[in-house]
């Protein structure tokens, strides 16, 4: 049987932020292959010359060995390397080769997986990426590539030339310029973060919410419209120039050729034609003579634009000029696309010669851009008295452009050190003059050396929105960063453009406490962006209505320009699917791991949740950032060193081990003492914050979740606001429908208590069932108990097991439903099998209630409300909240709830002191009694 030699995606991601394997962005490939495990690079014959003689670039690489040629290595010595890591390699490769530079990569066996073959064949692929779009087509061309060179007879048709053309030109249509590449590198190079606006524009936001700075390649968010419009109308920017007193070339608009004409006689021949409100040097033609070339070159400036420029010509070298915020910055001369003649070629060979020179590639993508031929071109040429086919004697400079674009193929020369004073001055005059902030000013004149007004020199051009390329990596010369004067007029003296950030996950907890963080934030004055499950908030009021814990959210946060302030609910669906919506957060905190969502999106074990949500540690501003995790939690403390920043200890056990190693280390915690009182201990200091009975969404120590959740919340904040703020958010937050929406809300419904929350996990169960035998205990077992019980079909039979073993026994009625979508499950199958484990766990047939088919979870609590009496404790737990409180309140019960309802005086108060005991000490079921 002939051995399977391919290699076969089976899943591509894109990550669009930190992620579980990158702190950046990150392609992940998911490969197979198949019986190519048995065949590293040395013992396929021919590969390793193929690959190499295909792509020779790739000799440039280190891999893990550290030094140039590392790779070569691996694929040589001894067996060679994989296919999965040479794929790595090659899509590595390819983006570099479309002009984006990147580097990093891994590749990963995934154990116990068996590919196509029956083989461990299946492999992790990780690589950097900058251009989506870009990293896509690499990854589909390394492909092509690694399969041909194994073996090229089953490929045929396969032309890697005209395939890199094809990824290089989604590179230039998708990936940056170089003018906006440039700025967005030194803005992130000064920790400003940045976000592109729209796929194929070049429109990026620096900075964050109340601090955001835009560019569009080289306007910014500080450019005037008023100046911008002025440039673009060359002849108003030469009035105004003139007005002023600087040399500029005689000239006028004109609409008509007559018009033209009349002009050429006025000032006289030579004379320029150009579009009057086009860049790039398009429609430009120069150095007219006659009448015959006058009509030509309007015809060509007509096709731009209704209005042509007709003015004087000026002999000389064509210079550009850039000022950034009043103060020159670089020049360069601008020399236009050209070949010079060896007495052996024809033009046609001498370009072909010159677009071989490995700095020129295709548009924007190298330093230098190839020279294509047009009808322009073979006009110049005829001017010159060649065609393509002539060749040129040897030393014969044979111009193909009319302008010195470098877009066109035009190279620079970098003049900054010699550019004369008073020319400097004069470019920056003619700048303020126009009122652009970034511009940059052509001039023409024989030498920039000596002041142009000596020389007859002029100022022809002030453009908004200078190209960058001919400062950064001039042809000749000095390259210059001339991107940090720009990002340092947007951001001066260090300011990194980022708001605040807070991000918060775990298993449960999540929404609550960043909705509790976001209220002592509002309290102290913040106008704070928050994201939850429940939608997007800004400055306390909901703007959109969702599942808002993932990337898109965080941006759109991120993006307000009013908020001051993020406080972002960060899920585990959103990590898996694309990564974090941000690089790096001020404060982190991981509140718990428990069992929720196993079995979904690769999340096998605690373990593996516990790795995801992680994620959100690794982002913590290194030193400065602050890093809250449950001390409680062993699975949370195995994360600690994955902080950069300070770890932050919370714990309901102030004799926690780990949390006095901590402490006594200097380390900040936050903890509970034995009477009630929220503790906050910074460098071994003391600070007591609140009484657990003096914050209502702790019910009177009974919501040991909330108390949990209220130290999370000090810890989150401190770094932030006044002890006085963060007393008055913990007295003031209770966990009513309008603050926590499906997080633990109390409601009176015939002189019982209806507890609604959305929490359907072990953890949240065991929570209902504390908060609910608390108050029974306040009631002094006075009240019958119930459920509204359902778990998500999406769970493993083994998880809606659980959930019923939790319960079982803790209520006097079950209500068992299915959610409205059943996720794959049959009608009836999840009330099904709850019933029969609550049998098996002891609860009486009879107690057991089952809504499933056409019957809704609304009918399911109608049931409950119908059995419910005075004094009876209930929970709801709702897939639907907002439905599910309407259908109890408003039609049921056919009134709203009153926020912050005080108990009815029928039922008996528990007026003990509060006794703790270190509730970490016990045992949920023991807390329960």
């Amino acid at each position: 049987m002939q051995p399977d030699l391919y290699l076969e995606i089976v899943s591509k991601r894109v990550y669009r932020g930190p992620n579980i394997y990158h702190y950046r962005k990150a392609m992940h490939v998911v490969v197979d292959i198949g019986d190519l495990e048995d065949y590293p690079s040395m013992k396929l014959d021919g590969f390793n010359e193929r690959l190499l003689d295909l792509v020779p670039t790739l000799a440039e690489h280190t891999c893990s060995l550290g030094v140039k040629g590392g790779f070569v290595r691996r694929l040589t010595e001894d067996e060679g390397t994989w296919m999965g890591h040479i794929f790595e390699h090659v899509a590595i490769e390819i983006q570099n080769l479309a002009g984006i530079a990147v580097s990093f990569g891994k590749t990963r066996q995934i154990r116990n997986r068996l590919g196509r073959t029956g083989k461990e064949s299946v492999y992790n692929v990780v690589y950097e990426y900058k251009n989506e779009e870009t990293a896509l087509a690499s990854t589909d061309l390394a492909q092509q590539v690694v399969n041909y060179c194994i073996d090229p007879t089953r490929y045929p048709e396969f032309d890697w030339g005209l395939s890199l053309a094809k990824v290089i030109r989604i590179a230039e249509e998708y990936a940056y310029g170089p003018t906006t590449g440039a700025i967005v590198r030194e803005a992130e190079n000064r920790g400003i973060p940045s976000i592109r606006l729209k796929k194929k524009w070049s429109l990026v936001q620096f900075g964050w919410g109340y601090k955001q700075k835009r560019i569009w390649a080289s306007t910014s968010s500080l450019t005037s419209y008023i100046a911008t419009e002025i440039a673009q109308e060359k002849e108003l920017t030469l009035q105004m120039l003139y007005d002023v007193g600087i040399p500029v070339p005689r000239g006028a608009e004109v609409t008509t050729f007559e018009g033209a004409l009349e002009e050429a006689n006025r000032i006289g021949y030579p004379v320029v034609t150009k579009p009057s409100d086009v860049s790039h040097g398009r429609g430009v033609t120069l150095n007219i003579e006659d009448e015959n070339d006058l009509r030509k070159g309007f015809e060509k400036a007509k096709e731009y634009s209704r209005y042509v420029i007709v003015e004087q010509y000026v002999q000389g070298n064509d210079y550009r000029v850039l000022v950034v915020n009043g103060q020159f910055i670089a020049a360069a001369q601008r020399i236009p696309a050209h070949v010079v003649g060896d007495g052996i070629h024809t033009v046609d060979e001498l370009v072909r010669i010159v677009n071989e020179d490995p700095r020129r590639g295709i548009g924007h993508e190298k330093v230098l851009t190839r020279i294509t031929l047009d009808q322009s071109s073979l006009d110049l040429l005829e001017s010159q008295g060649l065609t393509l086919d002539d060749v040129p004697e040897k030393g014969r400079f044979v111009q193909l452009k009319a302008t010195a674009n470098l877009s066109t193929g035009g190279t620079a020369v970098d003049v900054s050190d010699i550019i004369h004073y008073d020319n400097i001055r004069l470019a920056e005059r003619a700048v303020k003059t126009i009122g652009l902030d970034i511009a940059g000013v052509d001039i023409i004149a024989e030498d920039i050396s000596i002041p142009i007004l000596s020389q007859r020199g002029v100022i022809i051009e002030v453009n908004a929105a200078p190209g960058l390329r001919m400062h950064l990596e001039p042809t000749e010369g000095t390259n210059r960063n001339v991107a940090k004067p720009i990002v340092d007029m947007l951001f001066p003296d260090g300011n990194d453009g980022r708001i605040p950030l807070i991000a918060v996950t775990g298993t449960n907890g999540k929404t609550t406490v960043s909705r509790w963080i976001a209220h002592v934030l509002k309290l102290s004055g913040r106008k704070v962006g928050l994201t939850t499950t429940d939608g997007i908030y800004i400055d306390g009021e909901l703007q959109y209505v969702g599942d808002c814990t993932g990337p898109w959210s965080a941006k759109a946060v991120l993006k307000d320009p009013t908020v001051d302030f993020a406080v972002l609910e960060t899920a585990r669906g959103g990590i898996l699917r694309e990564g974090l919506g941000w690089d790096y957060c001020d404060v982190g905190c991981l509140l718990n791991i428990s069992e929720d969502h196993l079995g979904l999106g690769g999340v096998e074990t605690l373990e593996d949740l516990a790795e995801v949500k992680g994620v959100v540690l690794d982002q913590v501003k290194k030193d400065v950032g602050y890093g809250v995790i449950n001390a409680d939690d062993p699975l949370v403390m195995d994360q600690i060193d994955r902080i950069r920043g300070k770890p932050v200890l919370v714990s309901l056990n102030y004799k926690n081990p780990k949390l006095l190693d901590h402490v006594a280390s200097g380390g900040d915690a936050v903890t509970i003492t034995p009477n009630g009182m929220i503790q906050l201990i910074q460098n071994k200091s003391q600070t007591s914050i609140l009484h657990v009975k003096s914050i209502p969404a702790c019910h009177n120590g009974h919501a040991v979740f909330n108390i949990v959740n209220a130290m999370f919340v000090v810890a989150a904040t401190i770094p932030f606001v006044s002890i006085e703020d963060i007393r008055a958010g913990l007295s003031s937050f209770t966990t009513n429908y309008s603050l926590t929406p499906g997080r633990m809300n109390i409601e009176f419904v015939k002189g019982a208590r209806v507890i609604i929350d959305y929490g359907h996990n072990p953890d949240a169960l065991k929570s209902q069932i504390m908060l609910v035998e608390g108050f029974h205990k306040d009631q002094h077992g006075i009240g019958r108990k119930a459920i509204v019980f359902g778990m998500p079909g999406d769970r493993p039979d083994s998880t809606i097991k659980h959930a019923a073993e939790i319960v079982a026994g803790h209520y006097d009625r079950y209500f068992l439903k299915e959610d409205w979508n059943r996720r794959g499950r049959e009608p009836g199958e999840v009330p099904k099998i709850l019933a029969t484990v609550l049998v098996e766990n002891g609860v009486h047939p009879d107690a057991i209630v089952m809504f499933f088919g056409d019957q809704t979870e609304l009918d399911a609590i109608t049931a409950l409300y119908e059995w419910l009496e005075i004094n009876d404790i209930a929970v709801v737990q709702a897939d639907d909240i907002l439905r599910a409180r309407h259908h109890l309140l408003n039609k049921l019960e056919k009134k709203e709830s009153e926020p912050g309802h005080f108990l009815p005086q029928s039922m008996p108060r528990d007026s003990s002191p509060f006794n703790y005991q270190s509730i970490a000490e016990m045992t949920w079921e023991e807390k329960s009694d």
